[in-house]
């Protein structure tokens, strides 16, 4: 039994310690105490003194005077102060802390001034605004306003005084107090000085931060009054506030299947920078365009270009949206998007007006023609397109051809730099076009690359060059000299054929070509096969520029001869023996003996054989061409007998 009670007096006495040891954690003192500690605070009795000591906790300081005793709570910032008016003698003034004791003491000497009978005053200073806890916001301006008076109680004018003034513990400019009328102050000589303070400075990255007033006054006659007030300062709002600025379009009046370049502005309205966002376009309800924006400083904006096609006529809504995902946060979320109605003209309105326009302007069709031609052999995008998209340089750019005559078009865009390859690309496969390519002379800035799939021949070519054709298709890189020798090097075109479309056409896929129109005729291009997949055949050409091209392939000449042949009914090319039946001996001197010498010939030259390497191929195939040919002769003869016995019937039977 002794033994139980002993443990139970153990487990007591260890929570008891464990109890003791957390009730000492105590509020500490972070900060300078003002006046130092343990030091002597000496004053003129009537004098104002304030003591503040900054904690790291809010609690309540029992403050002591010459044994009497008053219990404050902190302030804003966990600053405990105490005002106090110096008493005559000396005395103590100590704080102390309900379970922690005594955390300061002063030595306190209050002295009384002898004056002469007229100078029995003294300056007495009374802080109206701020009070006591202040809370201030970083930019926004705060009254301070002081009531000044002697010690009977009258008002104290600036005559005498020589200054009145605020000095900031987070490091703000000293101010200047008046009592004027003009700073603050309504009324112009009744005792209260004033001034407008705009809090600056915020000392620490913690918001709200403290913060003490201390302000002061010097008289000729009734000497120095001080009084202090401690609150905190919090950091201005710095919300951004992001909208869509601008929506602006090129050209003002677009048509079907013509290319517009939109631009798009966005901006920051609010009081602090915004994170990077992203914005996105919507043309009648569909998503057509999305893009990152960098973040923006305040009153900052920045804008960008796209291009699009509309397939058809009508009036359509462009709706653009700034931070779509939500996240930044600011000021005003109802203001992030902007959206506006255009209209888009019919192709068969803009197909006329460039034909009237035409009309209009050539008066000699010849010289038209020659013109058109020189035009579209240039090695700039187009000599009559310009550009609005607002980017330095190379521009959007555009094209000559018809609207009408476009049966696709996809576009690409690239920033040219003087001396760095550029290349581009057309992801979304649209155009047999893969890719583009070159090494810039000159800085050109973001550059549009507009290739068009055509439905028929180009309008700027008069006739195509000889072999099936592909495509017909245009490519116009920027605006006018964009492209042109003096400005790009090395320039390369990326493309691709459906190897459907090489077996169903029976064509050499070796044999396939691209050319460009320049200079009023067209040019072969040097290409080369660059890769295949299952589906199609790579090919890369080199070009000295940009303008209509065209691909085109041969048919495999072996096949051809091959029809040929077959379809002369040739006879063996060996001549007739004695012993051949004179129907042989007949074909034999027919005159297309010389036509089948001169394919067999043919033949052997695609196939790359000679007389002498190839003779018992050659006799081969003459066996077996004898075999064919001679069954083809018999049922040839039986039909030439079956209408001769018919001709003869009917003569017969007419004579009858």
């Amino acid at each position: 039994m002794k033994k139980y009670w002993l443990q139970i007096y153990t487990a007591i006495l260890v929570l008891g310690l464990l109890f003791c040891g957390t009730a000492n954690a105590a509020p500490n003192i972070i900060g300078d105490i003002i006046p130092s500690q343990n030091s002597t605070v000496t004053g003129t009795v009537g004098q104002n003194q304030s003591f503040t000591i900054p904690l790291n906790e809010s609690t309540r300081v029992t403050w002591t005077v010459n044994g009497i005793s008053t219990t404050l709570p902190t302030g804003v910032g966990n600053v405990a102060t105490f005002n106090h008016v110096f008493q005559s003698g000396s005395y103590q003034v100590t704080a102390s802390i309900a379970g922690v004791g005594q955390i300061a003491v002063w030595d306190v000497k209050g002295t009384e001034v002898v004056k002469p009978p007229e100078e029995t005053d003294y300056l007495y200073l009374n802080i109206l605004s701020p009070k006591l806890n202040f809370n201030v916001i970083q930019g926004t301006p705060e009254l301070i306003s002081v009531n000044i008076r002697n010690s009977s109680g009258s008002r104290v004018r600036s005559s005498g005084l020589k200054y009145i003034k605020t000095s900031f513990s987070n490091g703000d400019p000293e101010l200047q107090l008046f009592d004027d009328g003009t700073h603050g102050d309504t009324v112009a000589g009744d005792g209260i000085f004033s001034n407008q303070w705009i809090p600056t400075n915020v000392n620490t990255d913690k918001s709200p931060a403290p913060c003490i007033l201390r302000i002061s006054a010097d008289h000729e006659s009734l000497g120095f009054a001080e009084q202090i007030v401690s609150g905190t300062i919090s950091r201005k709002p710095t919300n951004p506030d992001l909208v869509i600025e601008g929506i602006s379009w090129s050209p003002v009046n677009p048509h079907e299947n013509e290319n517009i370049i939109f631009r798009i502005t966005s901006a920051n309205m609010g009081s602090g920078p915004s994170e990077a966002c992203t914005v996105k376009c919507y043309i009648s309800g569909n998503e057509v365009y999305s893009y990152l924006i960098p973040e923006l400083k305040a009153g900052s904006n920045t804008s960008i270009t796209f291009n699009w096609v509309p397939t058809v006529s009508g009036n359509m809504d462009i709706k653009a949206i700034v931070d779509t995902e939500n996240k930044v946060s600011e000021s005003n979320e109802r203001n992030n998007e902007k959206t506006i109605t255009f209209s888009v003209n019919s192709a068969d309105s803009s197909s006329s007006s460039d034909s009237s326009s035409s009309d209009s302007s050539a008066s000699d069709s010849s010289a038209s023609d020659s013109s058109s031609s020189d035009s579209s052999s240039s090695d700039s995008s187009s000599s009559d397109s310009s550009s609005s998209s607002g980017s330095s340089g190379g521009g959007g750019g555009g094209s000559p051809e018809p609207a009408n005559n476009v049966r696709i078009k996809e576009l690409s865009q690239q920033f040219i730099i003087s001396g760095k390859y550029v290349k581009f690309t057309f992801p979304k496969n649209a155009t047999c076009i893969t890719y583009v390519a070159f090494d810039p002379r000159r800085s050109a800035g973001k550059t549009t690359t507009i290739v068009e799939m055509l439905k028929k021949k180009s309008t700027l070519v008069p006739e195509l060059p000889s072999g099936k054709v592909y495509e017909n298709l245009n490519v116009w890189v920027g605006n006018k000299g964009t492209a042109s020798p003096e400005n790009i090097e090395n320039a390369v075109l990326g493309f691709r054929v459906e190897k459907r479309w090489i077996n169903s056409n029976d064509v050499d896929s070796a044999s396939i070509k691209l050319w460009r129109f320049s200079s009023g005729k067209w040019e072969e291009l040097s290409t080369r096969t660059s890769g295949e997949d299952d589906r199609y055949t790579y090919f890369e050409a080199e070009t000295p520029g940009f303008s209509p091209f065209v691909i085109t392939a041969l048919p495999r000449e072996n096949k051809a001869i091959e029809k040929a042949e077959e379809a002369s009914i040739i006879p063996s090319t060996v001549p007739p023996t004695e012993s051949s039946d004179g129907i042989e001996a007949l074909f034999w001197n027919l005159p297309y003996k010389k036509v089948s010498d001169a394919l067999k010939s043919s033949t052997i030259s695609v196939n790359g054989s000679s007389s002498k390497l190839g003779a018992s191929s050659i006799a081969s195939e003459t066996d077996i061409r004898i075999t064919g040919r001679g069954v083809k002769t018999i049922l040839v003869l039986i039909v030439l007998f079956s209408v001769t016995g018919y001709l003869g019937s009917l003569i017969l039977r007419k004579q009858n």
